[in-house]
This record gives C-alpha cells, sequence and structure tokens, in this order.
C-alpha cells in the first residue's frame, strides 16, 4: 500500500509542479512583453502631449464656434430665424460634447 501512495505522489507531483512551473513561465513572459523600451515609453509620452495638444486646441475651436457672435449669424435674418439660431447655440453650449473639462 506505501509503494502505491509512493508512485501516487511521485507520479501526480512531477505533474502538479509541472503545471506550477509552466503557469509561472508563463506569468514571467507576459511580464516581459507587457515592458516597453525606453524607445517605445518615449513615443508613448510623445504621442500622449501630443495628443494633449490636439484637445486643448479642439477645445478652443470648439470655445470659438459655440460662442460666435449673435450679429453675424443674424445679419438679415428673419425673427423666426433668429429664434431658431439662438435655440441651436444654447443646445450646443448645452451639449456634454462641447462642455469644457
Amino acid at each position: 500500500m506505501i509503494e502505491l501512495l509512493i508512485i501516487f505522489g511521485a507520479v501526480f507531483g512531477t505533474a502538479t509542479s509541472a503545471i506550477v512551473t509552466n503557469y509561472f513561465y508563463k506569468v514571467k513572459k507576459l511580464e516581459v512583453a507587457r515592458r516597453l523600451s525606453q524607445q517605445e515609453q518615449q513615443q508613448l509620452n510623445m504621442i500622449m502631449q501630443e495628443n494633449e495638444e490636439l484637445r486643448q486646441r479642439l477645445e478652443n475651436v470648439e470655445v470659438i464656434v459655440s460662442s460666435a457672435d449673435l450679429d453675424i449669424l443674424t445679419a438679415g435674418a428673419s425673427m423666426e430665424d433668429i429664434t431658431r439660431i439662438k435655440n441651436t447655440v444654447s443646445q450646443v453650449k448645452d451639449s456634454k460634447r462641447f462642455k469644457l473639462r
């Protein structure tokens, strides 16, 4: 009976250690793959900075467009057009997409 336990222990112990070792090997491989090289990190930082600059420029354009002078927009327009323009401008200003952070 003891010999049987030793055999099962050896077989299942080896299989268990192989599974655990394989798991840790895969984890380490993924960690190495996730690390960025110095050059990749610099490129990522440059892209993030450019993204922020473009976001600020877009927000500036949104402010300019959403705060257009009503005199320019309503020059020669009827009262109905003026009301429609004012409503559209207020909707754009209230829209979540055009709110500044």
